[in-house]
């Protein structure tokens, strides 16, 4: 202690020395970059997403890219921060991000889907890869310095012979359709997206392994199909889509008197590719396992894209009769059947005047007398009756009988 003293005293003593050490600490401090941010706030950025929980296979001059395959950066800081994407990884290796530089208000996200991209001159193996999202910041004296934030890593493996792969989507006749189509790879980790085209057409070199090809128009999967790829294989799926389709159906039955009136039918059409011309709706039914009759519920010149919605009331032509009555509907276009239904069952039963029916809502049986001109009904709820309301029957019974002998009085 009586040295740092001494050394103290010599130093404040001694204006030469006092003026060079002051000058040391002024050098030492303007050499140093100023942060405009406290060193608190450099931790002040999260990373989650997909980019790490996946093994990535690519032979070279081959990519990966799909909407499955991101990070999503956070900002926890109570500023707004900006921020820059990087990686590391081989020369002959491509990271590609959505946005390369983002700004992140307090609190909020933003996510950035990643191709991965094997060169040309790619080398077999396996290799480490990282992604990172470094805070943008600026010292006191203006300069812009990037400081570490997050990052993610995985393992990206590159491999030798490959095979190739030719997808195409097509109807029923054969005819191409533009889809959104997709090949997935299958791996232990999970199942990634390898590349998307809107074409409905796809002609890519692709390492060996299991794929899925998949078939999609407006968010919905139409068609898809599980493969293997062996190396110097050339492999070629067709994938048959139905492009309208029912959305919807149900028959829903209306009673009156307990007695069935009309069986009300209900369609709703989903067309996700392009109009189509010419459209009937059919409605065949059927009556103890036979058919019965063809009903032609709607006609149209043009189906549009969208869904569409057709409803119709039916009765039979000689009514209703006991028995089991099937519905289902098929929509045809110039002479084709584009989709139909699944069957729908309705069991009837036909009641006369003055005959006992017995129906079953819920818990309840109701026993109804089939009079028209007077219908008694008796409910006894899961077959007991409520011996608690006795005594309280018998009150009101006395009660009444009181105030009728009062006022006789």
């Amino acid at each position: 202690m009586k040295y740092l003293v001494f050394i103290v005293n010599t130093i404040y003593n001694d204006k030469i020395l006092f003026v060079i050490m002051l000058l040391i600490v002024i050098l030492t401090i303007t050499s140093s970059p100023l942060i405009s941010h406290t060193e608190s706030e450099l931790s002040k950025i999260a990373i989650t997403g997909s980019f790490y929980k996946y093994e990535y296979i690519l032979a070279p001059n081959t990519t990966i890219e799909g909407k499955d395959i991101y990070i999503a950066i956070i900002n926890t800081a109570n500023k707004p921060i900006n921020v820059s994407l990087g990686y590391e990884a081989p020369d002959f290796i491509e990271i590609i991000f959505s946005h390369q530089n983002v700004t992140l208000l307090p609190g909020e996200h933003k996510i950035i889907y990643i191709k991965i991209k094997a060169l040309p001159n790619a080398i077999p193996g396996e290799y480490e890869v990282k992604v990172y999202a470094n805070i943008i910041m600026k010292t006191v004296e203006g300069k812009v310095i990037l400081v570490p934030g997050a990052g993610q890593r995985t393992t990206i493996r590159v491999v030798g012979p490959t095979g190739r792969l030719v997808a195409e989507t097509i109807d029923k006749e054969g005819n191409h359709v533009t889809t959104e189509i997709s090949v997935l790879r299958i791996t232990p980790k999970g199942v990634y997206t390898v590349i998307t085209n809107k074409s409905g057409y796809i002609n890519i070199s692709i390492p060996p392994g299991k794929y899925i090809i998949r078939a999609m128009l407006a968010s919905e999967i139409l068609a898809e199909e599980k493969i293997v790829i062996e190396e110097n294989e050339t492999k070629r799926v067709f994938l048959t889509v139905s492009t309208i389709w029912f959305d919807y159906f149900d028959v829903l039955p209306y009673y009156k008197d307990n007695n069935i009136v009309f069986a009300e039918v209900i369609g709703v059409v989903k067309n996700v590719y392009k109009p189509v011309n010419n459209v009937s709706i059919i409605l065949v039914v059927g009556y103890n396992g036979s058919f019965l009759e063809n009903i032609s519920i709607a006609s149209v010149p043009v189906l549009p894209q969208g869904r569409a919605e057709y409803k119709y009331r039916y009765i039979p032509v000689n009514g209703w009769q006991n028995g089991t009555y099937t519905f289902k509907l098929i929509m045809i276009s110039s002479k084709r059947i584009y989709s139909e239904t699944p069957e729908k069952k309705l069991n009837i039963t036909v009641y006369k005047a003055g005959e006992r029916i017995i129906t079953r809502i819920q818990n309840t049986t109701t026993v109804i007398t089939a009079n028209r001109s007077a219908i008694t009904t008796t409910t006894i709820k899961n077959g007991e009756f409520n011996y608690w309301l006795l005594p309280v029957i018998i009150i009101v019974i006395a009660v009444i009988a009181i105030l009728a002998l009062k006022r006789k009085r």
